[in-house]
């Protein structure tokens, strides 16, 4: 019977195994010419490989091997000409590849052959290499300096809620990363010079090493052993600097690849060809000159015609290329915050001013703080004057062209229909603002407002941290966006807040009491641009139905769906008869049951305290809510 293992059941991966067994192998047993050939091809196409896919990436995270493949490419080739310099002073065979290579640079003349070598030998080493070498240091130096400010934004982005916490999260981990990714390279690049330096000591060792055994040992002459090893030297000397050479231009590809801000990705040539056909009209010029340069000496003409010809049909490409209208991608608009499945679909453009306004007063009430924004679309055929949508499902469309004077939104709210259409959006989208923020406001935003706290009175917020908590504040908080009418600013707030927290021992009742500090700044809210408040008032036996269901007292389903639809309309007709919503009025003891009721009767419904009233004489009129029997 066979049984078949899965490569996850066996204690090591094969070719790690493979990988880890061959290294030591090319020193410790002597290759055949053939196995040299094969290893050297395969140093040469995975550093060309290598040098290619550094071209076309232009992201640092889609390569975090490179880093470990440079360590492993190096070990190899040197590895493989030590085992090449054995077979040489050994006078065993090192394959077709070396010689072919070292008869092609000599080309039977041995001194421009080594001089040659020499020359390529130095600019890998001085530039390339040590270039690489000093752009690896650079980059992860400044990547490691630049570490601290980019968590401070990731965080900043965080508490202001543009980005979530798994977003947050991943930019996290892609930064570390990528500092570890620079430093393991700035590594691997000691490696590349290293193995550059030992290259040109083998090579001292092949030629004079070799020199001396084919004269002592295998009785050649001096002549026949100075051409035979300054051969096989500059073969193995070559087949080893130009792999390294490719190697050391690909991690400098990689460590100075910069994609602009916005840019697409796109492979190396396509970005230059791109950035370059902004400055055609420089061919130009320069296609004029090299033309210029052939008309001056006539032998020059035949080589600077076809440059210039080269030159101005590039030229002509890049400019039809830019002259060229850009297709306009068409993104999907996106929320963030608090806001951020949310988006309205708009006919008329300029009511994305109105959006945006609504939102900056939402944030004002939270003393600035960011809360992101929705998605807004502009779709001039739309039938409707405004469309909203939740998750991309439609939950409420407009139109100022129907009939009705009264306009009930998601049977929560309830206004009297504006002449004007702008009025009429501005009411329904700060409705779903509202909404949305009460749904998604989270522990973050109060810590950020707290925090904001001590950039005025860090003794303040010291106080607020110790005594009363975030989780505590959080509940107030909210509590408080759930009031339209309601506002202080921060340190007036707060304050107030400290003051009741020592008096009052039940967290629910602060927001009551701060309530009665900002009596007239409720006021003052509450009549916008009415004169008068029209009041609304709750029977003793209704008040005490609504708080005997609140506190789970009376289970009679359909008595409560009778009251909810009853009071539902009662506010209608309300709202109809004096063109606003009307101000229910209940004493202080009842505010927290009866607003929490109505939070399933029409949440938008404000409820106040006697004491939340500044002057009776605002009020107009004052009548309680009937209700069917």
């Amino acid at each position: 019977m066979i049984t078949r293992f899965k490569g996850r059941s066996l204690l090591f991966n094969p070719s790690s195994v493979i990988i880890a067994l061959l290294l030591p192998t090319i020193i410790l047993v002597t290759l055949p010419g053939g196995i040299i050939d094969a290893f050297i091809l395969v140093s040469f196409i995975s550093s060309a490989l290598l040098l290619v896919i550094m071209l076309e990436n232009d992201d640092p995270l889609n390569v975090t091997f490179l880093p470990t493949v440079v360590l492993l490419l190096t070990t190899f080739r040197l590895l493989l000409s030590i085992a090449t310099t054995r077979n040489i002073i050994a006078n065993e065979d090192v394959g077709d590849v070396i010689e072919t290579v070292g008869e092609f640079v000599m080309g039977g003349n041995l001194i421009s052959g080594l001089l040659i070598f020499v020359i390529i030998t130095i600019v890998q080493f001085l530039v390339v290499t040590k270039g690489g070498e000093r752009v690896a240091e650079v980059g992860a130096r400044f990547s490691l300096d630049a570490l601290p400010g980019r968590q401070m934004t990731i965080d900043g982005d965080l508490k202001s809620g543009l980005i979530t916490g798994e977003q947050a999260q991943k930019l996290r981990s892609d930064l570390s990363t990528e500092n570890k990714l620079f430093g393991s390279l700035d590594g691997a690049m000691k490696f590349v010079k290293g193995d550059s330096i030992a290259g040109i000591l083998i090579s001292l060792v092949n030629l004079f090493g070799g020199i001396y055994v084919g004269i002592n040992q295998f009785d050649l002459s001096l002549s026949e052993s100075v051409s035979r090893f300054s051969v096989l030297t500059i073969g193995d000397g070559l087949v080893s600097q130009i792999p390294s050479l490719l190697l050391s231009m690909a991690c400098g590809v990689y460590l100075t690849r910069i994609k602009g801000a916005g840019e697409e990705s796109s492979p190396f040539i396509e970005q230059l060809m791109t950035q370059i056909g902004v400055f055609w009209k420089s061919l130009l010029v320069i296609g004029f000159v090299i033309f210029a340069l052939g008309l001056s000496n006539s032998n020059l003409l035949y080589v600077c015609a076809p440059l210039a010809l080269m030159c101005a049909l590039l030229a002509f490409l890049l400019w039809r290329k830019q002259a060229q209208p850009t297709a306009i991608a068409v993104f999907e608009p996106l929320g963030s915050g608090v806001f951020q499945s949310l988006k309205f679909v708009i006919r008329e453009g300029n009511h994305q001013l109105v959006i945006q306004r609504r939102v900056e007063d939402i944030e004002q009430v939270l003393w600035g703080q960011s809360l992101g924004v929705p998605a807004v679309t502009v779709n001039a055929q739309l039938d409707n004057d405004i469309e909203v949508y939740v998750s991309g499902i439609c939950i409420f469309r407009f139109s100022h062209d129907a009939s009705q004077s009264v306009i009930e939104v998601m049977e929560d709210d309830v206004f009297i229909r504006h002449q004007d259409v702008v009025s009429n959006v501005s009411t329904i989208v700060d409705y779903f603002l509202r909404k949305r923020l009460v749904e998604k406001y989270n522990l973050q935003y109060t810590s950020n407002i707290i925090d904001g706290l001590a950039t005025q009175s860090e003794v303040m917020k010291n106080e607020i941290d110790s005594a009363i908590g975030l989780n505590r504040v959080h509940d107030v908080l909210k509590e408080m966006i759930r009031s339209s009418e309601f506002y202080l600013d921060r340190i007036s707030f707060f304050e107030a807040l400290i003051y009741w927290s020592r008096i009052e021992s039940e967290p629910k009742n602060w927001l009551i009491r701060i309530r009665s500090q900002a009596r007239y700044e409720i006021t003052s809210r509450l009549l916008h641009n009415q004169d008068k408040l029209h009041v609304a008032l709750l029977d003793p036996p209704l008040t005490e139905l609504i708080e005997s269901f609140v506190m789970g007292e009376t289970e009679d389903v359909d008595r409560l769906i009778d009251i909810q639809q009853s009071l539902r309309k009662e506010v209608v007709r309300l709202t109809t008869q004096y063109g606003c919503k009307p101000v229910l009025v209940v004493n202080d003891s009842e505010v927290n049951s009866v607003k929490s009721f109505f939070q399933q009767v029409m949440s938008t419904v404000v409820v106040c305290s006697h004491g939340d009233i500044a002057d009776s004489s605002y009020v107009a009129t004052s009548e309680p809510l009937q209700i069917a029997s």
